[in-house]
């Protein structure tokens, strides 16, 4: 938002055990912070706007034991966010409005160019049938709202927003970008906005479903993003992608490289991970797995 900043650091290694980081930061008006944290990922929020932090990490081991303070990150923080105008409600009680509950991408088609399949699409049979897991959205939703109000309600229940990142991710808990709405639900002339507007100018409800306390299988956006480790041999090539430094997923955009808008590439690494302790690193175990695939050692 502008004045929070997110130092991330790769895992220490010691013969009696990491417990927690320390981590300082100095710089503001506000003096100098000590944080201890179990995690490699320090989110440090409700900063100074247009400032310079500087960040170290030593690392405690079980026996107490303090390490050698890291080499120093910086970073400068931007505007404070403005505080959006205050909305006005419809002046209801909403425990007397009679609710339709909707799974916006799976409701009403409006739009078929958003339509996108995930990684199971062919196995599920989803292709087969021409229903892709993303293909209602909100331009969809618009069209029927004269008949959900047409049935007696006054409001609608939907499925979170927000940009969802997993193979199976059309139900809208599987939350990755929580600061973007996902674009397999927008169109022109139907965004999250026009659907709001248009149920308003109806006398009707938006209730927004929100989770916060699980995110996707692959983690937050910009706040922890766990690496796979995995050999991308021509057997696993279809599941590894490629990187691509140039693309950024978005769930709609398709990445050239993969031909997969539910590409993977910046989620692995083919890379032995920093302080690696597991033998054999990468080699194959000489099994397979149910399905043929050839397994490797320590991933």
């Amino acid at each position: 938002d502008g004045v929070a900043v997110v130092v991330t650091w790769e895992p220490a290694t010691d013969d009696r055990g990491v417990t927690k980081y320390q981590v300082t930061r100095t710089g503001g008006t506000k003096g100098t912070l000590v944080a201890d944290t179990t995690s490699t990922v320090f989110s440090d929020t409700g900063l100074e706007a247009r400032t310079a932090y500087r960040y170290t990490v030593r690392a405690v081991d079980a026996a107490g034991n303090v390490s050698a303070e890291s080499a120093p990150a910086s970073a400068t923080t931007g505007d404070k966010p403005t505080a959006p105008a205050a909305g006005t409600p419809l002046g209801t009680d909403p425990r007397k409005d009679p609710i339709y509950f909707v799974l916006t991408a799976r409701f009403n088609d409006g739009d078929s160019a958003n339509n996108r399949g995930g990684s199971q699409h062919e196995k599920s049979g989803n292709a087969a049938n021409d229903d892709p897991m993303f293909r209602g959205d909100f331009k969809g939703l618009v069209e029927k709202l004269d008949y959900v109000k047409g049935l007696g309600f006054s409001a609608l229940w939907i499925t979170p927003v927000v940009l969802n990142r997993s193979d199976y991710d059309y139900h809208g808990y599987h939350g990755y970008d929580f600061y973007k709405v996902d674009p397999r639900l927008e169109s022109a002339g139907a965004s999250y906005q026009d659907l709001i507007n248009a149920a308003h100018a109806k006398g009707m409800k938006i209730y927004q479903d929100v989770v916060h306390n699980h995110s996707s299988r692959w983690g937050a956006k910009g706040l922890f993003t766990p690496k796979a480790y995995g050999v991308r041999d021509a057997q696993w090539s279809w599941y590894y992608d490629e990187k691509d430094d140039a693309f950024t997923y978005d769930g709609l955009t398709v990445e050239p490289k993969s031909g997969k808008s539910y590409y993977n590439g910046d989620l692995w690494s083919t890379a032995e991970p920093s302080g690696n302790t597991c033998l054999n690193w990468g080699t194959p175990t000489g099994h397979t797995s149910p399905e043929g695939y050839r397994i490797y050692n320590c991933q």
